[in-house]
């Protein structure tokens, strides 16, 4: 356990920097949200209200994106709230220390913060790192001089949705090889394209890959809910009420399309009493907003967001993006060339040969 009195001294420390910035700054205040009363440990409040939740462990760092999520940014309208920070004090520091010796190791060591914005405003879901001066200094810029655009942080996005991934997992502990027959319809995948056979069924490798499914499902209809919220209502956190109900939601997009990603019910498998994870889940996502990324850098987050190891237990290779990029630009020299695209793969060439025809 983490003593309280170290977090408390890096927490005024860090109260103490952004107040020497003109930064209005209180600890550990009493809020009154939509949502009942919360306590975030830093609540900023100059030109707009930006809430900052602190935490010492890496692993805990997606439940800090959850909470500034649905606690804050979700009623971002009604609080005036123009931002929330998640902020990954050193490791170190939550060792039982003088308070001296933390009051010197905080303006040594490194500190993580994560930016996180609303859904209207310009700038990205974003990481930076940096000693407690340094991290004041770019939260008092972020809240007193917001810039209007901010660089986003794909490999951190990516990171994110791998650890939540990793939540969906336990939530798929008791499903056994007949329940993962039923979600990838049926034998086929597994005898025809897997080469296994009735007694080989590899379910923990199915678990994760049911994971990944259910994350690019939650993510690519969070991307279509942003830019179409008319034809594909937000995913209301409040009105899920078992994981399953989620199909309400995506019934809607195979009403459009996009089969290929939504045809496969993984919903339906988890049981209720794990439907929290699956709510927290759905708010990391909005947290990291990757409806504001540009077409390329989204794309590159759907390729990479499912580790080569665990491509290589399904067969499902894909195309290096450089590599794709070399044979695109040495093939192709004319923006009227035909390409063909025979739909064997995850489109990482045609994506390629799309950009080489419009640069040229």
């Amino acid at each position: 356990m983490i003593p309280k009195p170290t977090e408390d001294t890096i927490t005024s420390l860090l109260v103490k920097e952004l107040e020497k910035r003109n930064v209005k700054s209180q600890m550990f205040p009493t809020i009154k949200t939509p949502s009942g009363l919360r306590k975030p440990d830093i609540w900023c409040c100059n030109a707009g209200v930006y809430p900052v939740e602190a935490k010492f462990r890496e692993a805990d760092l997606i439940n800090a994106i959850e909470k500034v999520q649905n606690e804050y940014l979700k009623w971002y309208d009604v609080l005036g709230i123009k931002g929330g920070f998640a902020i990954l004090y050193p490791k170190k520091l939550s060792t039982p220390l003088r308070p001296d010796v933390v009051s010197e190791l905080a303006y040594k060591l490194k500190f993580k913060l994560i930016a996180m914005f609303p859904p209207k405003d310009k700038r990205n879901f974003t990481v930076y790192e940096g000693t407690l001066p340094e991290i004041a200094d770019i939260l008092a810029e972020h809240i007193l001089t917001p810039p209007e655009y901010v660089e986003p942080s794909p490999e951190y996005i990516i990171e994110a949705l791998r650890k939540a991934a990793m939540y969906i997992t336990t939530t798929l502990k008791y499903l056994s090889g007949k329940d993962f027959e039923a979600i990838f319809h049926g034998k086929d995948v597994f005898e025809s394209i897997l080469q296994y056979g009735e007694r080989e069924r590899p379910v923990e490798a199915l678990r994760l890959a049911s994971a990944y499914l259910l994350i690019n499902q939650l993510l690519f209809y969070h991307v279509l809910s942003r830019h179409s919220p008319d034809r594909f209502p937000e995913i209301d956190t409040n009105k899920i009420k078992r994981p399953s109900d989620l199909n309400d939601y995506f019934k809607i997009v195979l009403g459009v399309n996009y089969r290929t990603i939504f045809s496969y019910d993984v919903a339906s498998y988890i049981p209720p009493g794990f439907t929290e994870q699956v709510k927290l889940v759905i708010n990391v996502i909005k947290g990291l907003a990757p409806e504001k990324i540009g077409g390329d850098l989204l794309g590159t987050i759907f390729h990479d967001l499912v580790p080569f190891d665990e491509r290589k237990k399904f067969a499902a290779f894909y195309t290096n993006v450089l590599a794709a990029e070399l044979l695109a630009w040495l093939s192709i020299e004319d923006a009227e060339a035909k390409v063909a695209d025979f739909a064997v793969g995850s489109g990482g060439l045609l994506v390629a040969a799309y950009r080489r025809k419009r640069h040229l």
